[in-house]
């Protein structure tokens, strides 16, 4: 795995303006690395609430920056899909909301996420995400 050990791995040899995309790279993969956090955090059965309350509100502003900034609602999707797979679907469906708003394809991934075990197989579920 040459990856293993790495916290980030960015190129910007090609870049015109290596500096300024360096700066957006490591924003970008923090936000990443925020994500995965949240995440895991989501799924342990031992989660300290106030641990959890603040990797949520850093998730929720590191989604935002970068929808802002690169106009993708990416995370705050992975964010939804992670919710919901903690059981906090009345949490994820704002969210999911929010993303479909921003751009309706997102939608089409949702029964992707249920063949792929990231959302459960549960039609009630599945139909109010499809709702939002």
């Amino acid at each position: 795995n040459p990856w293993a050990g790495r916290i980030f791995d960015l190129r910007v040899d090609d870049n015109p303006e290596p500096l300024k995309e360096l700066r957006r790279l490591v924003k970008i993969a923090r936000a990443y690395h925020v994500e995965d956090q949240l995440e895991t955090a989501l799924m342990g059965e031992q989660v300290d609430s106030e641990e959890l309350a603040r990797l949520g509100r850093l998730g929720i502003e590191q989604a935002e920056m970068m929808q802002r900034e690169e106009g993708n609602p990416e995370l705050l999707f992975w964010q939804a899909i992670g919710l919901t797979s903690a059981n906090r679907l009345q949490d994820a469906l704002p969210i999911f909301k929010r993303v479909f708003a921003i751009d309706p394809t997102w939608r089409e991934l949702i029964p992707r996420m249920v063949k792929a075990e990231l959302l459960p197989d549960d039609k009630q579920v599945i139909g109010r995400i499809m709702l939002e």
